[in-house]
């Protein structure tokens, strides 16, 4: 039987897939959540992998300045009522 390699794991905050001693990416704990983040990419960073469950700082409130910031939206076209779309020549 051939072994199945593990899906890869990038951390959300810097994109990096490396997993490092002491910067071990860590993997949100949440029901359906497949979040995963490096230790030094927390706010603020980890120095030991914690134990028991870990909650990534979409799930865990005291985590929430960790996440990345949204970017901005787009601003809507108007679309007038005067538009000549379908409009015959």
């Amino acid at each position: 039987p051939v072994a199945e390699a593990a899906p890869a794991v990038f951390c959300l905050r810097c994109g990096d897939g490396d997993d490092q001693e002491g910067n071990d990416i860590l993997l949100c704990d949440w029901r359906g959540c497949k979040a995963g983040w490096h230790m030094q990419c927390l706010s603020p960073p980890l120095r030991e992998v914690p134990e028991g469950q870990w909650l990534c700082p979409a799930h865990d409130p005291r985590r929430a300045s960790s996440l990345p910031a949204r970017p901005a939206k787009r601003p809507r076209l108007a679309t007038g009522a005067g538009s000549s779309s379908g409009a015959g020549s």
